[in-house]
């Protein structure tokens, strides 16, 4: 299958899961009777749904791994007890607005030669996208959380194309404080700053810059996501010289609110400064017709955890 059918068929089966994944949170929001409507998602998904209320409800699970089937076909092995693994297994696509648009950016931009810097791959979600599209290029996993990282290797473990670093990608080589929230109902609120309302005791995790990545005779990417829980500022400054000399497409998450004002503007501006401009993503994964000045500002919704995906070129 030639790049252009693959790539129409990635499309079409990502609008089927959406699809699908619509008509459940319809359902949702017409029945009021609890009851039905966990009938209805136990009927309709089985023991997927089981692990999925008992990560939101914080019940103890006794499976450790559930597998799960992501919408163009890749098999994932997946921690149970998260409520991002479950929720994978039951839709196959993350149905995060934010993260359906850059879905469908990637499915329509990525090229087989591009090298995909997956920086907080977290379940591998955008790894396994992007493998099945950079067929003659590279992906490199970028993950922090050690028992994540373990679930990284074993899913790309026969992948020619997939390489997974175990590291925080940071502003300087060595060490940083890492809050793994692993065992909290959610991992992707892992980060290196105590975010979670959890309590969190910090650990040690190793740390690496992408400037120093590549000069460990790593193909430089030609598209960075950027995905780090607020570490993204740190990230930018320890790749000013991938920047400055390789100019990759990037996709960053942004914050909106405070917490966008504290955590997200200085990865913006620091973009900025290097010449780059920012562009939303609408419905169908295509970029603004005119850049963002202020992304952080431009997310109307600023309830916490309010954010955006948007894409930054030069």
């Amino acid at each position: 299958m030639n790049i252009e059918r693959k790539r129409q068929h990635i499309l079409d089966s990502f609008f089927i899961s959406v699809s699908k994944y619509k008509e459940v949170i319809r359902y949702a929001s017409a029945q009021k009777n609890v009851i039905f409507r966990v009938a209805y998602n136990i009927h309709r998904f089985g023991t997927r749904y089981v692990f999925y209320h008992s990560s939101r409800l914080r019940i103890p699970i006794f499976v450790e791994h559930i597998h799960a089937t992501l919408f163009f076909g890749r098999g994932m092995l997946l921690p149970a007890r998260d409520i991002g693994g479950s929720v994978l297994s039951m839709y196959g696509i993350s149905p995060h607005k934010s993260e359906r648009r850059l879905t469908l950016w990637l499915i329509k931009n990525l090229k087989e030669s591009d090298i995909f810097y997956d920086v907080g791959a977290h379940l591998g979600y955008y790894t396994a996208l992007s493998e099945e599209l950079v067929m003659d290029g590279e992906v490199h996993a970028f993950e922090a959380n050690k028992y994540l990282c373990t679930y990284l290797e074993k899913n790309f473990l026969k992948s020619s194309c997939v390489h997974v670093s175990r590291s925080a990608v940071a502003d300087h080589i060595g060490e940083v404080d890492f809050y793994d929230a692993s065992d909290t109902d959610d991992s992707s609120t892992s980060s290196r700053f105590h975010l979670s309302q959890s309590s969190i005791t910090p650990s040690k995790v190793t740390a690496i810059t992408l400037d120093e990545y590549v000069r460990l005779g790593n193909i430089p990417p030609t598209v960075l996501k950027l995905d780090i829980e607020g570490g993204e500022s740190d990230a930018i400054l320890g790749a000013l010289e991938v920047i400055k000399i390789y100019k990759p497409r990037i996709a960053m998450d942004v914050w909106g609110g405070d917490m966008g004002r504290k955590y997200s503007s200085p990865a913006v501006k620091k973009l900025q400064d290097y010449g780059y401009q920012a562009f939303a993503l609408d419905g169908n994964g295509d970029i603004s017709k005119e850049s963002i000045a202020d992304p952080v500002m431009s997310i109307s919704d600023t309830s916490e955890g309010a954010r955006g995906n948007f894409v930054f070129l030069i």
